[in-house]
């Protein structure tokens, strides 16, 4: 027969097809995880069609709404510009005290990202994990109106920064 049919020599062959089977499996299961992980990818950017020029509301889990223009996505990230957000004032109604049992209502206002104390850019890269959904928002939507409303505000000059004419020739015959 053969040389090699010992008891030794069959469980030495099994030792080391056992070994090349567990490096095959292996192989395999990160071929699977790097196959799967980039279809991932390719169907977040593929059946989620950004338009560039639309605002989005994304809900967090942790109950805060941004609403910007997303610009870019992957499988992790998300990134946000052109941010706002709602922040909640209670007011009070007008003539009550808060002392006499006044009713409070809530108001929301809609607040530009990069106006904190701490300074931050206008744009965020979210966690796709904390993201629960997004809403394209019409652009007849309350919130689109009072943001480009507050960017015409902004683009427009103050009347305190430049004298009228008026007052540079009252200064000149004094």
């Amino acid at each position: 027969m053969f040389p090699s049919s010992s008891p030794n020599s069959k469980s030495l062959w099994y030792g080391k097809f056992l070994v090349v089977l567990a490096i095959l499996v292996i192989a395999i299961a990160v071929w699977v995880f790097v196959t799967v992980s980039r279809s991932v990818q390719k169907n977040l950017s593929s059946t989620f069609n950004v338009d560039p020029n639309a605002y989005y509301a994304v809900f967090l889990s942790n109950e805060q709404v941004y609403f910007g223009k997303i610009r870019t996505t992957t499988h992790s990230f998300l990134r946000l510009e052109d941010i706002y957000y709602l922040q909640l004032t209670q007011a009070l109604q007008q003539g009550d005290t808060p002392n006499d049992g006044a009713s409070k209502r809530s108001e929301f206002t809609l607040i530009k990202l990069g106006k904190e104390v701490h300074g931050p850019k206008d744009w965020m890269n979210i966690n796709m994990q904390q993201i629960l959904f997004i809403e394209e928002l019409k652009n007849d939507s309350q919130i689109v109106k009072n943001i480009l409303r507050e960017k015409t505000l902004e683009k427009t000059p103050k009347s305190n920064d430049t004298p009228p004419e008026d007052s540079k020739e009252n200064k000149n015959s004094e």
